[in-house]
Formats: C-alpha cells, structure tokens, sequence
C-alpha cells in the first residue's frame, strides 16, 4: 500500500473508531493505545533476544504486525492533535530545538 492510501484509509478508519468516544477522551485513547502497541512491540524484542538469540528475522511477521499497530496509532494521536489545534511541524520544531540544545548543535 502506498503511503498516500494509508492516509486516505486511515482518515475512515479513524472516524470508525473514535465513534462513540467522547470528544475529551479521545487523546486519552490514543495516549494509551499507543502504549499499548508500544509494550507489544517491546515484548516481541524481548522474544526475540530471549528465545532466538537476537535474530529478528525468527519474528518478523510478529515484528511487522506490532510495528503496524504502532503506527497506527501515531497517526491516530497526529490526527488527536490537529483536531486540537497543534500542528505536527511545532512538535516537530521544538522536539528538534531541544535535541540541538541537549546535543549542542548549536
């Protein structure tokens, strides 16, 4: 799939999913289901240094699916975001600003 069609896709989905959710709890929503994805992602690294001597490749489908779910849910806290007013580039500024700062990048 093309990134263009996710986008597209994910605008529907994302409608689907934050029906029925109170417009104040849907960034709570997505804060947490990204959490969620991100301790599954983290539980298949685990397996994979655990049980396969660190060769991700023995886990890749899982790897793929809980990256899937991961992303996913970024777009869904991005889309939070806009519907808040904040706009991705000032995340993007002022995490940038302070990485310069902590790196001295000047």
């Amino acid at each position: 799939m093309k990134f263009e069609d996710y986008l597209i896709e994910r605008e529907k989905l994302y409608q689907l999913q934050k029906e029925g959710t109170k417009e104040e709890k849907t960034l709570l929503m997505a804060s947490n289901s990204l959490c969620g994805e991100v301790g599954e992602f983290a539980n298949v690294v685990k397996k994979i240094y655990r049980d396969h001597k660190g060769n991700p490749s023995a886990m890749k489908d899982e790897v793929k699916e809980e990256l899937g779910g991961v992303f996913w849910y970024v777009g869904f806290v991005l889309k939070v975001l806009e519907e808040y007013g904040i706009k991705v580039e000032d995340i993007l500024d002022y995490n940038y600003e302070q990485l310069k700062a902590r790196y001295n990048l000047g």
